[in-house]
Order: structure tokens, then sequence, then C-alpha cells
């Protein structure tokens, strides 16, 4: 009987351990994401700045210049490709109109 009690101890012990491990898991992976998440967001707060203008290139830091040279790269990129898709619709188009119009023969 009495071993059967410690086992329960130990077991009850063993299992809040894992419990307060587990909370300890999740407090740090939540810090974690929050840091990351500040990140992002300060990031984010500096491609508006310099979307309107408000910060100057002199005052900017080593890192802040590569984030925004990215984020021209990424810009162009995505205007490149959607003037390329525009231009390849209205090519479609036309190739359309010209298989849907009768051809004239002409009458010798």
């Amino acid at each position: 009987m009495q071993s059967l009690i410690e086992r329960y101890r130990y077991s009850s012990t063993s299992g809040q351990a894992q419990v307060e491990a587990g909370t300890c898991n999740q407090h740090q992976e939540m810090l974690t994401e929050i840091a990351m998440m500040k990140q992002e967001y300060n990031l984010q707060r500096i491609k508006l700045r310099f979307m309107y203008g408000e910060s100057e290139i002199l005052n900017m830091t080593l890192d802040e210049l590569q984030a925004f040279e990215k984020y021209l790269e990424e810009w162009i990129y995505n205007i490149r490709s959607r003037k390329q898709m525009h231009m390849m619709e209205q090519e479609i188009q036309l190739l359309k109109n010209k298989v849907s119009q009768p051809t004239l023969q002409l009458k010798d």
C-alpha cells in the first residue's frame, strides 16, 4: 500500500513538472512570436514612412536601406508582372477578335 502511495505522489509531482514545463515552453513561444511581430511591424512602418516621403534616406541605417531596397525590388517586380499580364490579355483578345471575324474572300 505504501508503494502505491509513493508511486501516486511521484506521478503527480512529475505531472506537475510536465505541465509547468509545457507552460514555460508556450510562454517562450509566445515571446518569440511577439518579437517577430514587432520586427514585422517596424519594417512595415518604415515602408510606409518611405512611401509617403516622411523620411530622408540620409537618416536610414544600413538595415533600413536594405529592407527598403528589397521592398522596391518586389514592388517593381509586381508592376512588371501586372503589365506583362495586361499585355498578354490584350494580345489574346486581339487574336480572338481576328479569329471570330469572317475573312473576306476576293472574287476574281
